[in-house]
């Protein structure tokens, strides 16, 4: 097998592309993992080869992007959904899709060849965190450790970061939500007017949803992100006029603007600066609360300890040889989950999830 790594996603023999479109004419199949921004900057409107496969939630938001974005304006002509958990038989292999635990819509792919010689089985995680609420999935988890794997592509994007931070973990997504909205609150009641929190166009939903459901209040967002919120089934929990509200969201860019021409706070939701040196707040308005929606060095490799594979590929971080070994000798090792644990007393009280929501309620493009 020819694999191909890009700092967006991968080519397979020059046949099949994942988060990975470039002009190659010899790709019959191009698969995308979410509707994140980083995925889907090569699809616009000039695109003319085959369909892009996804899932029936990230075909519902690219078609809200396409129609507000003029850099993301492909044609719904092009987009082919395919259900989740399911194989979908292809010219020479077949593919199934499981949630990634990301983003609403995210998903990794499997891919099996009918010849294992030409293309063997693969497992592209596309971005995903394997938490608790991950292994909560337990038909995806079942289906992931049937047959061991030639290749796994990872999610790397904190994995090299981490290697020196063995002992820093992620805090849970629900502690994170809870942790800004007590913040917002101590803001609130030092006369602070409105508050700022900067989110990308898919993504953080549960986060923000979490927030709205601790303090009673609604969040603004702008128009595109309040359709997909509609397509979500979670509008109730956000408004679409900002003077509805004292909690707004907004790029990262925007953020900038915000601290300038307004007394407004900003509250960003990261890890970054926790593990890296180069990220560090500018204002005295600006607070971080750490948040991922990525896996820690830990959760990564509990999650490569319980599935069989021969090889570790990254992306977007390279991995160095020392690293890529180091993974590789995790297959079925068996070493001690490390997750998360989302605390609650309740059901009621769990991480609010509008990815699973929306695809219980069946919603097809």
């Amino acid at each position: 097998m020819i694999f191909i790594i890009g700092q967006e996603g991968l080519l397979i023999n020059n046949f099949i592309a994942i988060d990975q479109f470039d002009t190659n004419p010899d790709v019959k199949y191009c698969f995308l993992s979410s509707a994140h921004s980083r995925h889907c900057q090569s699809l616009t409107n000039e695109w003319q080869f085959d369909g892009i496969y996804c899932s029936p939630i990230t075909a519902k938001v690219l078609s809200v992007i396409s129609s507000r974005k003029k850099r993301y304006g492909i044609s719904k002509k092009w987009i082919r959904t395919l259900d989740l958990n399911v194989w979908h038989k292809m010219d020479g292999f077949r593919v199934m899709l499981i949630d990634s635990n990301h983003a609403p819509g995210a998903v990794m792919f499997i891919i099996e060849g009918e010849h294992r010689n030409v293309l063997g089985r693969i497992l592209y995680t596309g971005f995903f965190r394997a938490d608790a609420r991950f292994y909560q999935n337990v038909i995806g988890l079942s289906i992931l450790q049937e047959e061991k794997f030639d290749v796994i592509c990872i999610d790397s994007t904190y994995v090299d970061f981490t290697r020196n931070f063995t002992g820093l973990e992620f805090p849970n997504r629900r502690s994170s939500a809870k942790e800004a909205a007590d913040l917002i609150l101590v803001l609130k009641r030092k006369g602070v007017e409105s508050v700022a929190i900067p989110v990308p166009i898919i993504g953080y939903e549960g986060f923000l949803v979490n927030i709205s459901r601790e303090l009673n209040c609604k969040i603004w967002l702008h128009p595109e992100r309040f359709e997909i919120a509609h397509i979500l089934g979670i509008n109730d929990y956000f408004s679409d006029i900002k003077e509805d509200t004292y909690i707004w969201t907004c790029s990262e860019i925007e953020s900038q603007q915000v601290l300038c021409t307004t007394n407004s706070h900003i509250i960003k939701a990261s890890v970054a600066p926790y593990i890296t040196s180069n990220v560090s707040l500018n204002s005295e308005r600006e607070h971080m609360i750490q948040y991922s929606d990525h896996c820690s060095s830990a959760e990564l490799r509990s999650f490569l300890s319980l599935l069989s594979f021969s090889r570790i590929i990254a992306i977007p971080n390279e991995l160095s040889r020392l690293m890529e070994d180091e993974l590789q000798n995790l297959s079925l090792s068996g070493a001690e989950t490390m997750h998360c644990k989302e605390e609650h007393g309740n059901p009621e009280e769990l991480l609010f999830d509008p990815c699973r929501i929306s695809w219980r309620l069946g919603f097809h493009f």
